[in-house]
């Protein structure tokens, strides 16, 4: 209760700060995990495998949330602890009613993990909220799999792995939008 009220009062200062709408246009929701342990699951299985005297215990489960924020302000909207691993889709419900009881959504876009007609049904049907998400958990692709982009190498040989470099974000953003719009061709919010 005590974060909650904590979020509720970040977010009511942030309106009267003008860095929060009234209305949120678009807003996102996601699952993430966090280390549980001041060593990473990680860094265990690395020690593991080299020696046979470190340590070789790791953790089940870790802490997860269910994170909603606003798109244009990256303020976060609500959060849902829990913990993992699971499926993102059980933060759905929770998030989506914690955020709307906070500020009013018109569209929010998730990843995969939330697809699922019932979700659909419920934010658009009894929420009135429009939900862009991807349809491609278990859905076949015309695509076929792509090529391998590594050479194997030799137990033994050298390995000369490519010099690693980050993607365009031009480039990364432009195939983004340009997939969200095949996915919601007339949808109000272009711009």
């Amino acid at each position: 209760p005590r974060a909650r009220r904590l979020l509720g009062e970040t977010l009511q200062i942030a309106r009267q700060r003008k860095r929060l709408r009234k209305r949120c246009r678009l807003a996102a929701l996601d699952g993430t995990g966090w280390e549980s342990h001041h060593v990473s699951h990680y860094f265990v299985k690395r020690r593991a495998s080299c020696s046979k005297f470190w340590q070789k215990i790791t953790y089940a489960t870790f802490p997860k949330a269910g994170v909603l924020c606003d798109s244009a302000s990256h303020l976060i909207l609500a959060i849902v602890p829990g913990r993992g691993p699971g499926p993102d889709i059980k933060h759905f419900r929770p998030a989506l009613d914690e955020a709307l009881a906070r500020t009013a959504i018109e569209a929010l876009a998730a990843d995969a993990g939330y697809d699922a007609e019932h979700v659909h049904e419920y934010a658009r049907e009894e929420c009135g909220v429009n939900t862009f998400i991807p349809p491609l958990i278990g859905r076949r692709t015309d695509k076929p799999p792509a090529a391998p982009q590594f050479q194997p190498v030799h137990i033994g040989a050298e390995s000369n792995p490519p010099d690693a470099s980050l993607p365009d974000p031009a480039t990364l953003f432009k195939s983004r939008a340009a997939r969200l719009r095949a996915l919601a061709p007339d949808h109000q919010l272009r711009g």
